[in-house]
């Protein structure tokens, strides 16, 4: 699961609507209004939508692949 797709199905079990969403992220509406038609969002965007949804972005620690 990508974090776009957590962060949209925490949107939609939310309920809020846009209005609310884009006051309590301190954004605009038509952010949110294409994040739900499928666009992406910035990182920082994510992160404010994430942290009213009561997430937390981490980072992840990757193994690198040996080079040959």
């Amino acid at each position: 699961m990508t974090i776009e797709q957590a962060l949209r199905e925490a949107l939609e079990a939310d309920g809020r609507t846009v209005y609310e969403l884009a006051k309590a992220t301190e954004t605009e509406t038509d952010i949110w209004y294409r994040f739900k038609a499928g666009k992406t969002i910035r990182l920082d965007t994510a992160a404010k939508l994430a942290a009213v949804l009561g997430l937390e972005l981490k980072p992840i620690k990757r193994t690198r692949k040996a080079r040959s």
